[in-house]
């Protein structure tokens, strides 16, 4: 395109074409030739993103060496370092390598003094790491950094991605209401985005926050539907998630078949999937209907593993609630001293991490040890720390705000699906009138399109009588032509007759000889004759006579003449009076025919004469 523009532009002369012509034409080709150059900038420019960034699913970076992996990517351009941190980061985020990964994380900002987005990863980054540390104040301050950096410059995604660690650093500190709180923000978020993984994956969250607000209806709803979703698009990482939260919601509910049948189909997906800390987490949870249908050995080999499995993982945030089950194992089976010393630990390690939730259970478990073994004090301290910190968990006014937001997130989720009803109902209406229409028009094309069909009819009714008439005419004519020529035939036989007859009695004059033949002559049709003959006889059998020359363009007028009369049905005699020949040189015309059409013997002539057209 471009050589030719630059053809019509430059090298086209103005003595080829009209001035009229010439200068759009040249001001054309030079419009064409600056789009040709804007389409190759653009193209480098695509070639030069490309260069810019790494193929996908061939790019590896070395995850041990904070210094190389920042030297393999510094040469691309600052959006793709971005992403290949922010994949680095939920890669090495799944394997708990939280550590190494601020190293990299850390170095990555550092080599980025004024990169928001460095800042932002790296604030979010040590939130995470502080919450699997279980410092929870600490992990509070990184996120509400990173949140605040997401806010200024616009990264709803992972914005969302912070709120969603808010929430999970608050659930730990038994902070439900707030957990609660950015649960639904993050949702918005997603929703907005319409990105339906992250949805259900909040969702599987909303469905535990649920549980602490003790509305295990609405928790398991919302984890069956979750746990379908994830089945649907089989991601067995996530189902195993909700039916270990199933697990839990049907103990608590004492469905406890249900409860086992969950947790342990949690725990067979996790043990082929293979993650330490999540196969930790079944087992924990298959451990409570274990507990509550008083199968202590059972429940205490389970969390035996589970245990030594969490420890393994190096994630400490679970670990209280695992010891806090074993306690009542080894309580329940005689080993009173040892539940003791471990629930004491539990609490010991709560308070330093601000893990309430887990102080109020220990204190509680450690109330029912002392006052079953009648030590009353004791029984007493724990019962007071118990309340203390359950009533600074879960009061009645942290309950009513966590109902308003549940009632606050339905009501917008219902008024949501109304504007969208409504929408649908207005589009519904504007294409039944669009249906109306297109109905309208269709009925009034066709009864159109039936008028002038009923005209059309008419006027070929019109025209076909009209032809009708006219070929009736013709044969008239036609028929008239040939009866006259035969009248004139008979007359001249009547005189012929006579006049043979007179030169019977008499001797024939010379006159009398000229007589008759001038009579013979007659009754012979002259070309004229043949040539009136032919206009009526083509006026009532058009194409006949072009199509008999078409097929047999040999054949010689006399017998062109012949098939004439044949097609009007003229006997022989009437034919040899007016072709001018005996009856016998028409017989002899006849078999010449036959010959010619190549007919048998048998075939009839006139029907195959008749047939031509």
């Amino acid at each position: 395109m471009l050589i030719v523009s630059c053809f019509l532009s430059f090298f086209v002369s103005p003595h080829y074409f009209s001035k009229r012509f010439y200068v759009p034409l040249r001001q054309a080709s030079r419009f064409l030739i600056l789009i040709c150059i804007l389409w190759l900038s653009a193209c480098k420019r695509k070639q030069e993103q490309a260069m810019d960034s790494p193929a996908p699913g061939t790019f590896v970076l070395d995850t041990t060496d904070v210094e190389k992996t920042y030297a393999r990517i510094e040469a691309f351009n600052a959006k793709t370092i971005d992403s290949l941190y922010e994949a680095l980061a939920q890669s090495m985020s799944a394997e708990n390598k939280y550590g190494l990964l601020l190293q990299h994380i850390s170095y990555y900002d550092s080599m980025n003094p004024g990169s928001l987005p460095a800042k932002g990863l790296l604030a979010k980054t040590r939130g995470y790491y502080y919450n699997y540390l279980s410092k929870y104040d600490t992990a509070t301050l990184f996120f509400e950094a990173a949140a605040a950096i997401y806010q200024k410059i616009n990264s709803p995604a992972d914005l969302a991605d912070v709120y969603s660690g808010l929430a999970t650093n608050f659930i730990y500190r038994a902070a439900y209401k707030d957990a609660v709180i950015y649960h639904y923000k993050a949702l918005a978020l997603y929703e907005a985005a319409k990105d339906s993984a992250s949805i259900y994956r909040i969702k599987s969250d909303l469905s535990i926050d649920y549980h602490y607000q003790k509305n295990y209806v609405k928790a398991i709803e919302t984890a069956l539907e979750c746990r379908t979703y994830y089945k649907r698009n089989e991601n067995r990482a996530m189902i195993a998630y909700n039916e270990s939260i199933l697990s839990t919601l049907y103990y608590n509910i004492k469905a406890y078949p249900q409860a086992i049948e969950f947790a342990q189909s949690s725990l067979q997906l996790r043990r082929e999937i293979g993650d330490q800390h999540d196969i930790a987490e079944s087992l924990n949870n298959l451990s409570l209907p274990y507990m509550a249908s008083e199968k202590w050995q059972e429940a205490q080999a389970v969390l035996t593993e589970a245990l030594s499995l969490m420890e393994a993982s190096g994630d400490i945030r679970q670990l209280p609630i695992i010891k806090q089950n074993l306690a009542t194992c080894l309580w329940m089976t005689g080993h009173t001293e040892a539940a003791v010393r471990m629930l004491e630990g539990v609490i010991t390690e709560a308070r330093n991490k601000g893990q309430m939730g887990a102080l109020s259970n220990a204190c509680r478990k450690l109330y029912s040890i002392y006052k079953k073994e009648q030590q009353f004090a004791k029984a007493l301290d724990y019962y007071q720390q118990y309340k203390a910190s359950s009533d600074s968990l879960y009061n009645q006014d942290k309950t009513k705000i966590i109902d308003e937001l549940n009632i606050k997130y339905e009501t917008n989720q219902k008024q949501q699906r109304i504007q969208q009803l409504n929408y649908e109902q207005k589009i519904n209406t504007t294409w039944k009138i669009i249906y109306l229409l297109l109905f309208i028009v269709a009925a009034g094309i066709g009864a159109l399109i039936i008028l002038l069909q009923h005209s059309r009819n008419r006027k070929n009714k019109l025209e076909i009588e009209q032809i009708r008439r006219e070929l009736e005419g013709n044969e008239k004519d036609l028929l008239h032509f040939t009866e006259s020529i035969i009248s004139k035939n008979k007359f001249i036989d009547e005189l012929e007759t006579k006049l043979v007859q007179l030169s019977t009695a008499q001797t024939l004059q010379v006159q009398d000889s000229e007589t008759l033949s001038e009579l013979y002559q007659f009754k012979i049709l002259t070309e004229d004759d043949w040539r009136q003959f032919k206009i009526h006889f083509d006026k009532v059998h058009p194409g006949f006579i072009n199509k008999l020359r078409a097929q047999f363009p040999d054949m010689a007028p006399a017998e062109e003449r012949q098939c004439l009369l044949i097609k009007l049905n003229i006997d022989n005699k009437e034919c040899a009076d007016m072709l001018g020949i005996s009856i016998l040189g028409v017989k002899k015309n006849r078999y010449r025919l036959k010959k010619r059409f190549g007919l048998q013997e048998q075939d009839k002539l006139d029907d195959f004469v008749k047939n031509i057209l």
